[in-house]
């Protein structure tokens, strides 16, 4: 179903959200089943919400509940809450974070099982994006077109990296690591209240339902996920309630990646050449960190 909403905020006055709690949205606001969202002034697509094939929900469930506990990280964020995630796919280089070379993610590289069935759901959403608009898909195609198919997480995949967020109620935010190209966030979820997804530029609210997945670009439109209101405890047999959103999106920082055996040498040479200058740092042999 294509459902009209024209743009009732500037993407300035959007900016200004980030960094704030969501609140709950009105009841008016909310979409709850699959749709097409177009704004009439542009006449395009600018937020799909669809429901994923049961077989498709089903290995996603079972690859999100299959994350042990040591691979999950915990950040804080805005107003004392924690957010639990894990990234999946591909990791450009981060310097400041002594990461010296392009690479695979941890989850791929010690649950290999969890990751094929991530990764493998990238073609499956790729496919999708390309019937919900394929102007987009194309576009979005030629714009990461510089990344080899090594540093996607599938092989002519459109994503080259994710992040699984598990019960997290994220603050408002732009993905803005991300090149300006669409993402796609299946959810995966059960004995949760609330949690769906804010877009304030649209003023609308997207229900995050079990086994649907949103499409739409959050590198430019803010966005972030609703009050949880409840959390099922475990009892009479069933597991604590659940919310996992699979965020799936191409990383500006991949087109600087060189081939995967040259980010492999390279980065051996650069943590030596680091490790010696910290050495001699520390131990004197320098005068300063420069």
């Amino acid at each position: 179903m294509n459902v009209e909403r024209r743009r009732v905020m500037t993407p300035e006055r959007a900016s200004e959200l980030v960094g704030r709690q969501v609140p709950v949205p009105a009841r008016e606001t909310w979409i709850h089943g699959e749709s097409m969202i177009v704004d009439p002034d542009l006449g395009d697509i600018v937020i799909a919400y669809l429901p994923l094939p049961e077989a498709t929900v089903e290995a996603l469930r079972w690859a999100v509940r299959s994350i042990g506990a040591g691979l999950w990280g915990s950040v804080a964020r805005a107003g004392g809450l924690r957010c639990r995630s894990t990234t999946f796919g591909m990791a450009p280089r981060r310097m400041v974070y002594k990461r010296d070379a392009c690479r695979t993610t941890r989850l791929a590289n010690e649950a290999p099982d969890v990751h094929a069935v991530l990764a493998n759901t990238s073609l499956l959403l790729g496919d999708m994006l390309a019937e919900i608009d394929p102007a987009v898909a194309e576009r979005d195609r030629l714009t990461i077109a510089e990344i080899e198919d090594e540093w996607r997480m599938a092989p002519g995949s459109q994503w080259t990296s994710g992040v699984v967020n598990a019960t997290s109620q994220l603050p408002y935010h732009r993905d803005r690591m991300n090149f300006d190209a669409w993402a796609a966030m299946p959810v995966i979820r059960s004995g949760v209240s609330g949690g769906g997804l804010h877009i304030p530029e649209y003023d609308l609210a997207l229900t995050c339902r079990d086994g649907y997945a949103v499409f739409f670009n959050g590198h430019r439109l803010v966005h972030g996920v609703t009050p949880i209101t409840g959390v099922r405890s475990p009892r009479n047999g069933k597991p604590a309630g659940y919310r996992y959103s699979i965020v799936y999106y191409a990383l500006r920082g991949m087109k600087d990646c060189a081939t995967f055996a040259a980010e492999l040498s390279g980065g051996q040479e650069r943590r030596t050449a680091r490790e010696v200058h910290e050495a001699e740092f520390v131990t004197g042999t320098k005068a300063d960190w420069r």
